[in-house]
């Protein structure tokens, strides 16, 4: 059974003088962190290593934001140029903005979304303005023997069609590039495709079911697993898995959404994705999936007082999820690092107490990751009460001889194992 991770969660900072919030979209194996540093002026990208952030210049008179890094310290993003987006590239050690040039000329507009280790970078570009998208073209950039990234726009398998948005936004080390574009498929308008180190171009299977579908991959790990989504007409989205065989995986809903839109995978194939109740809902709420779990992250916090998490951005391979939300009610991005958590201990706090009988007994029968499922088997029942049974008294770094429990809680704990018993 899948053991669900708990997670203890930092604030990101330090924030330089000026800012109000660093608005993290990509984290690094290493911890390194880039993003949107909001209030500053002109608005910049950052980037944070080893607790140091630093602030990522603009093209001259635009603003700027990073969108992704590899491990060598080179970082991706968007800046504007006389009010027109480009792509750019901050080169390890340097906050200066150095433009990724396209086919479409000084007047596309251009967004980088990914970069490999190789310094392989993806993205699009559009040649009449955001309002037209069958200009938009995927492409990709890589670096020739004297430094300079060079463009190769990425054909899809069918001319675009009219109305289809096309684009690239997710890479590997190997090459293989994912993202979205026109199909051959009559019954499917927009398709996931992934194009391959040589630049050949595959669809990616369809999901069965979705009216009018259209498909988008917006990541690709090392397995050359891809994780998005499907959405159909009346804006409700299926959260998509992709095999290295281009076959495809409904992934579910998790319990009390409809609408579910995944976008990051790592090499452990853990997914991240946003879960709402469709298009014009507020109530979003930041998921992960694995081995068939779905797992708020709300629910997950290991020292979560104050904090209400809003979104999710970014996976590594270590585990960590970067995003953003709420802490006291001022808006701040996050990073969560999975954490142990003893077996018994609901409430995080280092012991296996009366507390953490109290936190079972206000979740029980709930089935949404609740901490109380210390079994993860999906449910809170008499099952993890006996776990916690086992464990009272102990702390939570593991205590030889563990008291038996008091003769009044076990008293308790038998009236709930009855009422758990008929309830299943």
């Amino acid at each position: 059974v899948f053991a669900a991770p708990r997670y203890m969660i930092t604030a990101v900072g330090p924030l330089p003088t000026g800012v109000e919030v660093l608005s993290p979209s990509d984290i690094g194996d290493d911890g390194t962190i880039v993003g949107v540093a909001i209030g500053s002026a002109p608005t910049r990208g950052f980037s944070i290593a080893g607790g140091v952030t630093k602030l990522l210049d603009p093209l001259p008179g635009g603003l700027a934001g990073a969108s992704g890094l590899n491990s060598a310290g080179e970082v991706i993003g968007s800046s504007d140029l006389e009010g027109i987006p480009k792509a750019v590239v901050w080169t390890a050690g340097s906050t200066t903005a150095a433009e990724l040039e396209t086919s479409g000329g000084p007047g596309a507009n251009v967004y980088a979304t990914e970069i490999n280790d190789s310094a392989s970078v993806v993205g699009y570009f559009t040649t009449s303005g955001s309002g037209n998208v069958n200009s938009w073209t995927p492409v990709r950039w890589d670096r020739d023997d004297r430094g300079r990234f060079r463009e190769t726009e990425l054909n899809g398998p069918v001319p675009p069609a009219p109305g289809v948005f096309s684009a690239a936004f997710g890479i590997n080390d190997e090459g293989y590039v994912v993202g979205t574009g026109s199909s051959q498929q009559a019954d499917v308008p927009q398709a996931a495709l992934r194009w391959t180190p040589s630049g050949a171009v595959e669809e990616l299977e369809a999901v069965p079911g979705i009216f009018f579908p259209r498909f988008e991959a917006d990541a690709i790990n090392g397995g050359n697993v891809a994780a998005g989504w499907g959405v159909d007409n009346t804006g409700h989205y299926t959260p998509v898995r992709w095999a290295a065989d281009r076959t495809a995986t409904d992934l579910g809903q998790p319990a009390g959404f409809n609408s579910t839109q995944a976008f990051d995978i790592n090499n452990d194939g853990v997914i991240l994705a946003t879960a709402s109740n469709g298009p014009f809902d507020a109530n979003q709420r930041p998921m992960a999936y694995l081995d068939g779990v779905w797992m708020d992250l709300n629910h997950r916090l290991m020292n979560g007082d104050g904090w209400d998490l809003t979104s999710v951005t970014a996976i590594n391979n270590a585990g960590q999820i970067a995003g953003g939300g709420l802490l006291n009610g001022v808006a701040t991005g996050f990073v969560l690092t999975p954490t142990a958590a003893a077996p018994g201990d609901f409430d995080f706090d280092g012991l296996v107490s009366g507390a953490d009988f109290l936190v079972w007994q206000r979740e029980v029968g709930s089935a949404n990751s609740s901490p109380a499922d210390a079994n993860d088997d999906g449910v809170v029942s008499a099952a993890d009460l006996a776990v916690w049974s086992a464990a009272f008294g102990g702390a939570a770094s593991g205590v030889q001889g563990v008291p038996e429990p008091a003769a009044g809680v076990l008293s308790v704990i038998c009236a709930c194992l009855l009422v758990c018993r008929r309830q299943h």
